[in-house]
């Protein structure tokens, strides 16, 4: 999970104008943003009826990882694409080279 943004009210302990976030994002590994929305719910009385169940959530993130599974794939289509078109390009080329030539 990236974290663009530090608010001075979040997580966002600044050092030099910068989030730690930003200069780790790894440090973002200790928190479990999931207990910690649970656990803020429960402080702040958030009403359940804005809380989506387990299910719910797990569908989310499944949709979610397939659709970036999708768009990985997509562009991996087009990078081997790009390198098909520009080999053959070469091939051209050489074949034109050698008619020259000979």
């Amino acid at each position: 999970m990236a974290f663009t943004s530090c608010k001075k009210h979040f997580w966002g302990v600044k050092l030099k104008r910068q989030c730690v976030f930003e200069i780790d994002p790894s440090a973002a590994d200790n928190i479990d943003t999931d207990a910690m929305m649970h656990e803020l719910s429960s402080q702040f009385s958030v009403s359940s009826k804005i809380s989506r169940p387990p299910e719910m959530v797990q569908k989310i993130r499944q949709q979610r990882q397939e659709q970036q599974q999708a768009e990985q794939q997509i562009g991996q289509a087009s990078a081997a694409t790009d390198i098909y078109a520009k080999l053959s390009h070469a091939q051209q080329a050489g074949t034109l080279a050698e008619g020259r030539k000979g």
